[in-house]
């Protein structure tokens, strides 16, 4: 600040020394030289460097950029003057067509000039502002004819964007932000003005000759402890902000930390849930399996039992048939034997011979000729004939207990 006051103190003496010698000097002869003058084609532009001042605003102490089309990187708002504007009219409608936004020019920081042969070429660069807090957040972010978007970069940013793809059409922004930010001087507005026109005294321009009195010293310094304030409210309000958006974003973490975990939960719930009703589905075909192997087993079960109940049957009837064919044989056989063809068998002892035996094998004649398996149950006893001999009483003897055999068998 104290180099700026000592620049302005020698800036305001040179002032002084000009506005004496316009007034004492006289008006000098005008001497005819020989010059080679040529109409030169000049090509004027305008360019606009852009803060924003407003702590409201979430991009507060950003500079704006723009990403210019065909792919020339990000740059300032600033185009060619057109047949009829002035350089500050330029600069209010590149302003609006490449960024969308309105900006009050607050000084100038640069006049440049050049030539090259017949072509001359100039650039003013202002130091401009939005003109309200929604403006600068009214920013363009839809690509058009004039420009891709527009964006508010910090310094570091703006370095990230040089590194990247498309990168800086020119370092103007980078330059003047960084010279700005650390308390670079802007030029009043009045001090571009059209040829001819008069500077008024008092201006910030043409200061009055007499040095400053004691209380514009002190204006001075309440305006400097006031910007002081000013800026530490901002770094303040800065400060805030930051925490602010820390706190909003260690929120925001949580919330998504809490919503991945009660995600992660359901998801858990549900493939539990999708896994007991697999296990009671197995259980219930198992089951269902089950139940039909045993009503299979039981079917065959009853089945095979039938079927050897019906074979047990059949072997039944077969074995009684046998039985009674084999008793009508023994019945026809027993029927045709005659007593007097009855011969004693070699097994029958001599003694047993007499009118005893002859009755005995006459009576079991007679149960054979009723019963053919021998039983003398409830059968009267008929006269035996007396003309056996003692080989037929044994045969037949023989042949009563054959039967017997044969009945047992068959029960």
């Amino acid at each position: 600040m104290e180099a700026n006051g000592n620049n302005n103190n020698g800036n305001n003496n040179n002032d002084n020394l000009f506005l004496q010698t316009l007034i004492e000097e006289p008006k000098a002869k005008k001497i005819k030289k020989k010059h080679d003058r040529c109409v030169f084609q000049s090509v004027q532009f305008a360019l606009a460097i852009v803060r924003n001042p407003f702590p409201a605003s979430p991009h507060f102490g950003k500079w704006l950029a723009v990403n210019e089309t065909k792919g020339r990187g990000w740059w300032v708002p600033g185009g060619c003057v057109e047949r009829g504007e002035t350089f500050q009219q330029t600069c209010h409608r590149e302003c609006l067509e490449e960024a969308n936004m309105q900006i009050q020019l607050k000084g100038v920081l640069k006049v440049d000039h050049s030539v090259s042969g017949d072509v001359c070429r100039m650039r003013v660069i202002y130091y401009c502002e939005p003109t309200s807090v929604q403006e600068a957040n009214n920013f363009k972010t839809m690509a058009d004819a004039e420009s891709l978007e527009a964006r508010w970069v910090s310094i570091n940013e703006l370095l990230v964007l040089a590194s990247g793809n498309p990168g800086l059409r020119g370092r103007e922004l980078l330059n003047w932000a960084t010279y700005l930010e650390n308390n670079g001087h802007v030029m009043p507005l009045d001090m571009f003005g059209e040829e001819g026109e008069l500077q008024p005294i008092g201006s910030r321009s043409a200061p009055l000759p007499q040095q400053a009195s004691q209380q514009q010293q002190q204006q001075a310094q309440q305006q400097q402890v006031q910007q002081q304030q000013a800026q530490a409210q901002r770094e303040a309000q800065q400060q805030a902000q930051r925490e602010a958006r820390r706190e909003a974003q260690q929120q925001a973490q949580q919330r998504a930390q809490r919503e991945a975990q009660q995600q992660a939960q359901r998801e858990a719930q549900q493939q539990a849930q999708q896994q007991l009703e697999q296990a009671q589905q197995q259980a219930q075909q198992q089951a269902q399996q089950l139940q039909q192997q045993r009503a299979q087993r039981q079917q065959q079960q009853a089945q095979q039992l039938q079927q050897a109940q019906q074979q047990l049957e059949q072997a039944r009837q077969q074995q009684a048939q046998q039985l009674q064919q084999q008793a009508q044989q023994l019945q026809q056989q027993t029927q045709q034997l005659q007593p007097t063809q009855l011969q004693p068998t070699p097994f029958q002892p001599k003694g047993i011979v007499g009118n005893g035996g002859n009755n005995n094998l006459y009576q079991q004649q007679a149960v054979t000729a009723n019963d053919p398996y021998g039983d003398t149950t409830g059968v009267s006893s008929a006269p035996a004939p007396s003309s056996f001999t003692p080989e037929q009483t044994q045969f037949m003897e023989w042949a009563n207990a054959k039967r017997k055999e044969l009945k047992y068998e068959a029960v």
